[in-house]
């Protein structure tokens, strides 16, 4: 996407796979935390840490 932006040349596709796959993680997220107030349980622990970069 930054790339669009920046001029950069860019695949489409590869763009619209990624967006579908963040999709997929942000519900498995969601669900995840409807449960729980953390992914791994009630406490925050690793897992929660291990997928900070990824929100």
């Amino acid at each position: 996407m930054f790339a669009s932006k920046m001029g950069f040349p860019h695949d489409e596709n590869l763009i619209k796979e990624s967006e579908e796959k963040l999709g997929k993680v942000l519900d498995i997220y969601e669900e995840r935390l409807s449960k729980n107030k953390y992914l791994a349980g009630d406490f925050f622990s690793l897992a929660d840490l291990s997928h900070l970069p990824f929100t």
